[in-house]
């Protein structure tokens, strides 16, 4: 929590051990292109990293690598499939 607290403050965010569905909510918080989910399973994979608040493409880039997602740029955001 307190990791959190301070990577906030430094422009950053950060997951531990979180599901994806999580974490995009989380980022969405600070995004006006949001993030969707666009499957329960990739949804509920897990997922850790430190990441900057003004480049979801470090993000996506890392969930699209580590659980073999596909990253769509959509009119209003991104869609994370499989």
């Amino acid at each position: 929590r307190v990791a959190s607290l301070i990577a906030w403050r430094a422009g950053e965010i950060v997951f531990l051990d979180q599901s994806v569905a999580e974490a995009a909510a989380d980022f969405n918080r600070y995004l006006t292109r949001k993030i969707v989910v666009g499957n329960a399973d990739l949804g509920r994979e897990k997922i850790g990293g430190r990441f900057d608040l003004d480049r979801p493409d470090q993000f996506l880039k890392a969930v699209s690598l580590s659980l073999n997602a596909r990253v769509v740029t959509t009119a209003t955001g991104y869609e994370l499939t499989r």
